[in-house]
């Protein structure tokens, strides 16, 4: 028997082949590496196409999932050839918990490929831990407010998801003009 050829539509197929997300725990604003691969396992030469990385609740993208890092560009790939690339970001300011970061190749459909479910997977899953709550103003008697104030010794370093902090503070501000000190009595949930 001799080798069979394809003949038929052009058949370009793209996917997220891969990934991974350093380091896997971070908080708000932290430094994270994200590394990315999108392969054209297709046998036609595919036209270059945007990649965009996702945060979700579960394994599974979705439109409403949190997005992330919008924009990759992914070059031009001929049939077999994998592109790989490493993006530096920064772990955005979402709710503590334990998120999948998902990968999604060719998002606004710019190519005709064979199959359109294989364009998205999660590489990783990125844990933004629950902190000390820090509040930017605080209301006082008398109607006047404390700047910067941080919650320190109520520091908490995990909270399960679901779970109530309570944290009680009082505060005293020394640098008062009027001649008496303001105090503060509050407490925090989250």
């Amino acid at each position: 028997m001799g080798a069979y050829e394809y003949v038929g539509p052009p058949y370009i197929d793209l996917a997220v082949t891969g990934g991974s997300i350093q380091p896997s725990t971070g908080r708000a604003g932290q430094a994270i590496d994200v590394t990315l691969r999108v392969a054209n396992i297709g046998l036609y030469r595919s036209a270059g196409n945007w990649t965009h990385v996702y945060l979700s609740k579960d394994a599974t993208y979705d439109p409403s999932d949190y997005l992330w890092i919008p924009g990759v560009s992914v070059p031009p790939l001929a049939a077999g050839q994998e592109t790989s690339g490493v993006l530096h970001a920064r772990i955005p300011s979402v709710a503590s918990a334990s998120y999948y970061v998902i990968a999604h190749c060719d998002v606004i459909n710019e190519v005709a490929e064979w199959d359109e479910q294989n364009n998205w997977k999660a590489i990783g899953v990125l844990t933004v831990p629950t902190s000390a709550a820090r509040w930017s103003w605080y209301r006082c008697n008398k109607g006047r407010f404390l700047r910067q104030f941080s919650a320190a010794r109520c520091a908490l370093t995990s909270l399960p998801v679901g779970a109530i902090w309570n944290c009680t503070f009082r505060a005293k501000n020394q640098s008062y003009r009027g001649g008496e000190g303001v105090v503060a009595d509050g407490s925090n949930r989250s």
